[in-house]
């Protein structure tokens, strides 16, 4: 469920049966302690609503997911760059006898030096394929004659700087060569993830030497994109490691992700971004988390959480818009975008789980007599003083008597005002409290519980009684 309206009171329900506690409680002001030691005041009065992510927002650093759903994108040479240094067969350009889609022995690029040659090939541009960038790995089908060492290098140049080119042992067998590969999660000359425009500059670069003879017959280069992080962290309950995003050793990357549109009106208090993340081993340095939105164009961090081996919820709390420095709006809602940011060291660091809470006060909603009313509006309703007499029909909750209001027990109304005047009468037919004790109580449990709603029993009313027959006030 992306997004979950929920009363206070419906709220500190759930929030309880995850584990949670109540640690004070002072009225309608309840605070509610985390397993973790999360602490959450609550105003019963006020409603909550939880949005979590929906789809990709404007960034999707973090290099990988689990589990792995990402798309990939194959590119080929298109065309020889620069000096070529191996001997094409047949002859011709160098490109074309390693561009097959499916390996092709008859035609291949060779050497017989001693030291390494180097060819380097324009690759094709991508098409159609958008989304963020987690993988580019360059591969080839080689091998070496029989009898004679040999030895690959792969890798990619940007610039004028070749990148990758570590050396890999060719072997003799099978007959079509095994596969080598040079692997890279972030553009190697910038240290940050891909982007399209470099896939698109990309050259690739593989190099050879043999004491006899080294070949390729085909090469190729993998993009992996699109990854679809935000199913991964969009759980009602955090599933640990089932689902998460995560990074490797020494990173420091981010996600964003949009949410659906809000249900809810009235007046937000604050908002309240958690997170659920830990760290896969206590080897080496620290790894942190840190919650991440993004309003009004401009991204903000909550503090540093040190993670621990084991998942722990962590949150930030924004009581106004950081961007516009007031009171969020539901526009503000909106267009908010939330996520994660973790930062490694020596281990790798996962989050599971990402959502927002919205609190706030809900506007007012009349209430008549037929109304079961709950929550903030019987209470405020309750709060607004208004003469009610026996003709009165729109009652409810509104009619509730305040000290300005008064009722004689000779009137009998309807909804609130009809269980005043019994209770008026059981009171003037016994001539106190004593006598209508029983009925007394029942009426003034159906008051509550009937035109309040649930949780209105924490409510306290207090009864003035000046003189037989003379009528009551009721406040709370």
């Amino acid at each position: 469920m992306l997004t979950l309206h929920e009363t206070c009171e419906q709220y500190v329900a759930r929030r309880l049966s995850e584990g949670w506690r109540i640690i004070s409680q002072d009225g309608f002001n309840v605070i509610l302690q985390s397993p973790e030691g999360i602490i959450r005041p609550v105003d019963l009065r006020n409603d909550v609503e939880t949005l979590r992510p929906n789809a990709a927002g404007d960034e999707t650093n973090i290099l990988s997911q689990y589990p792995s759903s990402g798309l990939t994108l194959t590119i080929r040479p298109t065309g020889d760059n620069g000096t070529q240094e191996l001997v094409p067969i047949p002859t011709g350009d160098h490109w074309s006898t390693v561009d097959e889609v499916t390996e092709d022995v008859s035609d291949y690029v060779k050497t017989t030096s001693t030291t390494y040659v180097t060819d380097r090939y324009d690759l094709a541009d991508h098409t159609t394929e958008s989304g963020a960038i987690s993988n580019v790995t360059v591969s080839a089908y080689c091998i070496r004659a029989a009898g004679n060492n040999g030895y690959i290098k792969l890798g990619v140049r940007i610039g004028s700087t070749d990148y990758g080119m570590i050396e890999q042992t060719l072997v003799t067998s099978p007959a079509g060569g095994t596969v080598k590969s040079q692997s890279f999660d972030l553009n190697p000359a910038t240290t940050a993830a891909w982007t399209w425009a470099e896939i698109d500059a990309l050259i690739a670069v593989v190099s050879m030497h043999s004491n006899g003879t080294a070949y390729t017959y085909q090469l190729w280069v993998t993009v992996t994109y699109g990854t679809a992080h935000w199913d991964k962290v969009d759980e009602e309950s955090a599933d640990g490691d089932t689902t998460y995003v995560y990074v490797g050793n020494s990173l420091n990357l981010y996600d964003l992700y949009n949410l659906p549109a809000h249900t809810g009106s009235g007046t937000i208090n604050f908002i309240k971004v958690y997170i659920v993340a830990k760290k896969v081993s206590d080897a080496g340095t620290n790894a942190y988390a840190l919650t991440y939105v993004k309003t009004g164009g401009t991204p903000y961090t909550g503090s540093s959480n040190a993670l621990t081996i084991g998942y722990v919820s962590y949150n930030t709390q924004y009581d106004t818009n950081p961007q516009t420095g007031v009171a969020w709006t539901w526009d503000d809602i909106d267009a908010l975008q939330i996520g994660v940011r973790l930062n490694t060291g020596l281990t790798n660091a996962r989050c599971t789980q990402v959502y927002v809470e919205v609190d706030y006060t809900p506007g007012e909603t009349p209430k008549t007599s037929s109304d079961a009313g709950t929550g903030i509006d019987a209470y405020v309703s309750l709060e607004t003083g208004e003469v009610k007499s026996s003709s009165d029909t729109g009652s409810g909750v509104e009619g509730t008597p305040v000290p300005s209001a008064l009722l004689a027990s000779s009137e009998t109304g309807s909804g609130i005002e009809a269980l005043i005047a019994r209770l008026l009468s059981a009171l003037d037919t016994g001539g106190g409290v004593e006598a209508g004790g029983v009925e007394v109580g029942s009426l003034l449990q159906d008051l509550f519980a009937s035109e309040l709603g649930w949780g209105s029993d924490s409510l306290i009313a207090k009864i003035e009684m000046p003189t037989k027959g003379g009528g009551m006030k009721l406040w709370t």
